[in-house]
C-alpha cells in the first residue's frame, strides 16, 4: 500500500475495479465524500471515495484494489479520532457496518473473539454477565469501535491500570497489500524461528522486523519517549521488549500482532 495516493491514480478506473471486485457499497458521490473527509478532529480531507465492506473478501479485494492503483487506504470505525486519524486522500473503508459481531468470549481464558466494527459499549455490556470487562475506557465509548481502538492505541482514564488497547491484543488478523493474510498472536520460540526461514510474506515481514528492533536497538532505547500515552509510528520498542525476554527466557511467547496497535 502506499502511505499517499499516487499523483497518476485514476479514480474512474479504481472505481470501476472497485464495483467489480466487492459485493459491498461503493461511494464516490460528493455527498459520500463530503460526509467522510472528517473525523471528530479539525481536519477535513476529502477522499477519493468510500467504500463499505461486506466480509472479510471484500476487504481482502479492497486492499488488492488500491495497491494495484496506488491509492492510500484508510480503515474507519465511528469517526471519533481527534487528530485526523481517519481522513485520507484516498478510498475510506467503513468498517462499522458489517463487521460488528461479537463472534466468542472464552471466559476462562479471558478472552474475546469480535469483529473490528463491535462499539466498547456493546463489548462490555455482553462481557459483563459474565464478570468480564475491556479495560480501556474511551470517553466516546458509546460510539468508538474496538478496530479503530486497536489502530489508535486508545486508553482512557483507567488505563493506567488496565492497560492501553496494545496491552489487550492477543491475536490479529490483516491484509498485507498483495492480499495475504497475516494472522498473528503469541509464538513461541520455536514457531518463530520456523516462520523466519520461510521465503513467504509474512516470513519475510516477520525477520525483517526482528531484524529492525535488534539493529536499532540502541536507537529505540534511546528514542522512544518513557511516557505511557503516545501513538505515533510502531511500537517498536514493545516488540523490541518482548523479543528480549523471549530471548533471555524471561518468556514463552512473543506477540508481533502488536505492531499493529
Amino acid at each position: 500500500m502506499t502511505a499517499r495516493t499516487q499523483e497518476n491514480c485514476d479514480p474512474a478506473a479504481l472505481r470501476k475495479d472497485l464495483e467489480a471486485e466487492l459485493k459491498g457499497p461503493v461511494r464516490f458521490d460528493d455527498l459520500a465524500r463530503a460526509v467522510y473527509s472528517t473525523d471528530a478532529s479539525i481536519y477535513q480531507v476529502a477522499p477519493l471515495g468510500v467504500v463499505f465492506p461486506e466480509d472479510e473478501g471484500d476487504v481482502q479485494a479492497l486492499v488488492r484494489t488500491c495497491s494495484k492503483h496506488g491509492a492510500s487506504l484508510t480503515g474507519r470505525g465511528a469517526g471519533t479520532s481527534l487528530a485526523g486519524q481517519t481522513c485520507g486522500q484516498g478510498v475510506i473503508a467503513d468498517l462499522s457496518r458489517s463487521f460488528d459481531k461479537i463472534l466468542e468470549v472464552d471466559v476462562e481464558g479471558r478472552t474475546v473473539r469480535l469483529q473490528p466494527g463491535v462499539v466498547l459499549d456493546h463489548l462490555n455490556e455482553h462481557l459483563e454477565p459474565l464478570d468480564l470487562f475491556f479495560g480501556p475506557d474511551v470517553a466516546t465509548s458509546s460510539r468508538a469501535t474496538v478496530g479503530g481502538m486497536a489502530n489508535n492505541n486508545s486508553s482512557g482514564a483507567r488505563s493506567i491500570k488496565y492497560g492501553m488497547t496494545l496491552n489487550s491484543i492477543r491475536r490479529l488478523r490483516a491484509f498485507l497489500a498483495d492480499g495475504t493474510l497475516l494472522d498473528w498472536g503469541p509464538m513461541n520460540r520455536e514457531e518463530v524461528d520456523r516462520k523466519r526461514k520461510s521465503e513467504d510474506r509474512e516470513g519475510r515481514i516477520l525477520d525483517g522486523l526482528i531484524r529492525l528492533v535488534e539493529s536499532k536497538r540502541e536507537a529505540i532505547r534511546k528514542g522512544f519517549p518513557n511516557t505511557l500515552r503516545r501513538v505515533g509510528g510502531y511500537p517498536l520498542d514493545n516488540i523490541l521488549n518482548q523479543w528480549e525476554a523471549l530471548e533471555k527466557g524471561e518468556a514463552d511467547t512473543f506477540n508481533p500482532a502488536k505492531i499493529f496497535a
